[in-house]
């Protein structure tokens, strides 16, 4: 599986630097991934980056609670998308989903859509913190307010996407909506949920994901002189680049 084109590489820690974005640019740039993920703050630095190359850059949007007034919330969209966002990845207004307030949520979605005059926008659901009936509506919601995809978890808070949330959202969806799986972190469990249908992968730990696809492919039988005694575990990223383009050129 090439595991890279479905990569979104995920960097929105609140002590991230322009270092830290300099690097998840690179390694964006270098692994091919889908795309990469900032805060408003570093969307114009990051798209200046990868502006030569085919990589998508995603900008937060009431990160990461989702709590943000809905005119603040458009105001961040508008700000990311003049500022070179090809996407915006909203955070749902949780609590307003908890407690069954559907016209705010939605009102939330649209108006973010709008302020994103044709781009994409994600809403990340938070899914740990919903139960299956609130994934399913807001899912509906997203639907309704025009938003291009829904995202099962920021990665902020501790949860593990499962193939049911695939399954579900899907299912909410009625092919009308993209389904993305959030906060992965390990290659088998980003294997089931491609497979159940996710549309791509939000992740901070790319790179881990190539080096277990590479080794898989190894282990099948894919590339014909692996090295047991030099895994490639323990090539730089530089080295492990040079090799995947090395065998993809003789194959």
């Amino acid at each position: 599986m090439n595991i890279m084109s479905y990569i979104e590489q995920v960097q929105t820690a609140p002590d991230a630097t322009p270092a830290d974005i300099k690097k998840v640019c690179e390694e964006a740039i270098r692994f091919h991934y889908y795309g990469i993920c900032v805060n408003s703050i570093y969307v114009q630095y990051a798209k200046s980056l990868v502006a030569h190359a085919p990589v998508r850059v995603a900008c937060t949007v009431g990160y990461p609670s989702g709590g943000a007034a809905i005119s603040v919330k458009a105001e961040e969209c508008a700000y990311a998308i003049t500022h070179g966002a090809d996407s915006v990845a909203m955070v749902l207004a949780v609590g307003r989903a908890k407690c069954g307030e559907w016209d705010y949520v939605t009102e939330d979605m649209r108006r973010v859509v709008k302020a994103a005059d044709g781009h994409e926008v994600q809403v990340i659901l938070e899914a740990g913190l919903l139960n299956d009936y609130e994934k399913a509506r807001a899912c509906h919601m997203a639907v309704l307010a025009g938003a291009t995809s829904v995202r099962t978890v920021s990665g902020f808070f501790p949860y593990t996407t499962t193939v049911g949330d695939i399954t579900l959202l899907r299912k909410s969806g009625e092919g009308k909506i993209a389904v993305s799986a959030g906060g992965i972190t390990d290659y088998e469990e980003g294997k089931q949920v491609l497979a159940a249908g996710a549309a791509n992968l939000g992740t901070t730990c790319g790179e881990a994901l190539v080096r277990a696809a590479v080794a898989e492919a190894e282990t099948q039988g894919l590339y014909k002189d692996w090295d047991e005694t030099n895994p490639f575990e323990k090539m730089t990223p530089e080295e492990l680049f040079r090799y995947l383009q090395e065998k993809q050129q003789r194959e």
